[in-house]
């Protein structure tokens, strides 16, 4: 989740999603999707359990794997492993 000034987070979130295209990524608004003047958008990955956490990239390709990502982010991304909810 990113929350902070809509044409700021929706341009941030599509780049985060763009970047993560090879795990179809879900950009949505929570039910509130606004919060004391700060507008709020997520970004679903469902990763299956068997293949979480991944912490190796694949060398192959250069690309780094899912948890280097996401640790990887900046701290002004909410990253929220098996949410209580998604709405």
């Amino acid at each position: 989740m990113r929350e902070g000034p809509k044409d700021i987070i929706e341009k941030e979130i599509t780049e985060l999603e763009h970047y993560l295209k090879k795990y179809s990524p879900l950009k949505y608004q929570p039910f509130m999707s606004q919060i004391r003047g700060k507008y709020r958008l997520n970004l679903l990955i469902r990763v299956e359990s068997n293949s979480w956490p991944k912490e190796t990239p694949n060398e192959e390709s250069g690309e780094m794997a899912l948890l280097e990502v996401l640790k990887s982010l900046p701290p002004r991304f909410i990253v929220d492993i098996e949410p209580n909810s998604i709405i």
